[in-house]
């Protein structure tokens, strides 16, 4: 229950900017709470290189390099469990999965994101226009 409480209360600055192709993230003025800010942590996870974040030098994965790689069932599903480490090393996030499939040539990434106060996020979307569904994630 007082993880649910600190969910509703959480505060932050959104770093994805939606729209943007040249610097799709990077600070904005745009304020964002609760699950949004939840959310946005394991986006930064999946989306940035291990060591990049300052007050995270640990954290990172950034599935976009998998964009023109080639990949067998085995490394999507290694990527996979990859990716839901991240996701469940962030704070008030109770459980993910993750699906990585390449289809016709694209990579489709397929997750859903549960918090500790029980609200599932799904998330299905060709790699190559994530940057229009990150705006939609905890609306």
């Amino acid at each position: 229950m007082a993880d649910q409480l600190r969910l509703a209360e959480l505060v932050d600055r959104s770093t994805f900017r939606v729209g943007d192709q040249e610097h799709p993230v990077g600070m904005t003025g745009k304020r964002i709470t609760g699950a949004r800010v939840v959310l946005e942590q394991v986006l930064r996870a999946w989306l940035t290189d291990r060591g990049t974040l300052r007050h995270a030098p640990t954290v990172g994965f950034n599935v976009s390099r998998l964009l023109n790689a080639s990949s067998t069932a085995t490394s999507l599903r290694r990527y996979e469990a990859v990716m839901v480490a991240e996701a469940r090393a962030v704070e008030f996030v109770a459980d993910a999965r993750v699906t990585l499939r390449i289809v016709e040539r694209e990579l489709l990434l397929s997750a859903t994101v549960t918090l500790v106060d029980g609200t599932t996020y799904p998330l299905a979307v060709r790699l190559s226009e994530a940057g229009a569904v990150i705006e939609q994630i905890g609306a």
